[in-house]
């Protein structure tokens, strides 16, 4: 029988490929050029009846892409799974330089919204952390 930690394991990689598409497509076809989702680097660590997700988030820029622009990051909803709510949200510039961006939390559980900065490079690195509380 599964333990409650690999059920979660289970549903949150589940819930990160949904998020995934549903970010990528969020900003995938705006006037001005593309950007897409290239890759992720994410580390789960769940202590008691929380869960903390930090993730970066690599995109390639088209181009002729301009921003700043918007993105919907999805949290995961099921039985399992609490309120959540985004702690960070920052840029990685080359060089390790990390520049804060805002976010703004929808309602009703469903995510946040990313605000990108003006695209001055072919990539885009973005690192968020995430914290939900865990039932069931």
């Amino acid at each position: 029988m599964k333990s409650r930690t690999d059920r979660f394991w289970v549903r949150a990689a589940a819930g990160r490929m949904i998020g995934i598409l549903l970010l990528g497509l969020a900003g995938a076809v705006p006037a001005g050029g593309q950007i897409g989702f290239h890759s992720e680097t994410i580390r789960i660590r769940v202590e008691a009846d929380t869960v903390e997700v930090d993730g970066i988030y690599r995109f390639s820029v088209d181009p002729g892409a301009r921003g700043p622009r918007t993105l919907f990051f999805p949290y995961p909803s099921d039985s399992l799974h609490g309120a959540a709510r985004t702690v960070l949200l920052e840029e990685i510039r080359s060089g390790g330089e990390r520049r804060p961006l805002e976010f703004r939390e929808l309602g009703g559980n469903r995510g946040a919204t990313w605000s990108l900065p003006p695209f001055d490079r072919d990539t885009l690195e973005i690192r968020t952390v995430y914290r939900q509380g865990l039932s069931g």
